[in-house]
């Protein structure tokens, strides 16, 4: 199957990597910055993970349409990703606590903006 896709696609497979008979390994790959910084992230700083979580977005849904009715005159249109991602944000504006460190020399928290 790879094999015909290529040839309908005309892809050159010749390259060869730095692994047995040729296959990837890891030193193959580049390490960006964003990559770095995103793997230092997952092994520094402590995580926890939610199993199930049950969430009516009827309300989001309806402002989403709502928004996106508004904007599509600008050609912009909004999806419940960016609803996900903005609420965060606003809470961690708002209430800075969880999202601050305990330095030291600094008797109080300092919010990590």
């Amino acid at each position: 199957m790879v094999k015909k896709l290529t040839e309908q696609q005309r892809l050159r497979l010749e390259g060869r990597s730095s692994g047995l008979f040729g296959s990837l390994t890891f030193k193959d790959l580049a390490g960006t910055q964003t990559r770095f910084r995103l793997l230092e992230s997952k092994t520094i700083f402590p995580h926890y993970y939610l199993t199930s979580v049950v969430c009516n977005m009827d309300h989001i849904n309806k402002l989403r349409a709502t928004f996106n009715k508004h904007l599509e005159k600008d050609g912009v249109k909004l999806s419940i990703i960016d609803f996900i991602i903005k609420t965060p944000a606003i809470v961690c504006k708002t209430v800075p606590e969880p999202n601050s460190a305990r330095m030291d020399t600094i008797p109080n928290l300092t919010p990590c903006t």
